[in-house]
């Protein structure tokens, strides 16, 4: 009797023994499948994470209270010798990461002189006949996010001339470098002062109409 007892001791024993190594199987099967389906996640996700960076380069229309995308010389903004006129740099992150090392290179010929620029460059160089502007944002830049940048020149010409501003931007992404560039064009046109004294002695005699005439003035920057 005492023999049975352990044989059937024993055999519980076994049982128990294999109940519980095949439940550990079953376990570990099991977190192995769903850790697998956690690492094809991950990197699904890490496939459609792609780095991007656009910018834009727009100019001040002042008659038209708009920013203009100037783009080509047959989009060049009409503006006039002896008047200021403004840029405006816009860096945007156009993918789904972040991007890091942003520079910004701005080159803009003399025929726009240089006055001022918000915020102000980290490095600026006047070798004729281009200025050079850069700045240079550690980041990180952050996907949708954007950086702004506005320059101010005056207009010299030479007149009838077609001019740009140009900008490039580079950024890090991961040991990768990414770009982008863009122009805006500007057209420098003249302002005849024999043409503005003839006006302004047609406006001695039609004083009613210098309410008017001065808003006009006004707009085509001729007080």
């Amino acid at each position: 009797m005492k023999k049975n007892k352990h044989i059937l001791s024993g055999t519980i024993v076994l049982l128990i023994s294999t109940v519980l190594i095949f439940s550990t199987v079953v376990v570990n099967a099991d977190n192995e499948e769903k850790n697998g389906e956690d690492l094809s996640f991950d990197l699904m996700d890490y496939e459609l994470r792609e780095p991007g960076i656009d910018v834009e380069k727009y100019v001040w229309d002042k008659y038209n209270q708009e920013w203009v995308d100037a783009d080509t010389e047959a989009e060049a903004l009409d503006t006039r010798t002896g008047t200021d006129i403004t840029f405006k740099i816009v860096v945007h992150n156009d993918g789904n990461k972040q991007i890091e090392s942003i520079e910004i290179k701005d080159k803009m010929h003399d025929s726009l002189e240089f006055l001022s620029a918000d915020p102000e460059p980290d490095n600026y160089a006047y070798e004729p006949p281009f200025y050079y502007l850069d700045w240079y944002y550690p980041g990180p830049l952050n996907p949708c996010e954007t950086i702004e940048i506005y320059i101010t020149a005056n207009v010299i010409g030479p007149l009838c001339s077609i001019d740009y501003n140009y900008v490039f931007v580079e950024a890090d992404d991961s040991g990768q470098t990414i770009s982008d560039e863009d122009y805006a064009y500007v057209h420098c046109g003249p302002w005849s002062t024999s043409i503005q004294a003839s006006f302004l002695n047609w406006l001695e005699k039609h004083l009613n109409l210098f309410p008017i005439l001065q808003m006009l003035f006004q707009r085509l920057e001729l007080n």
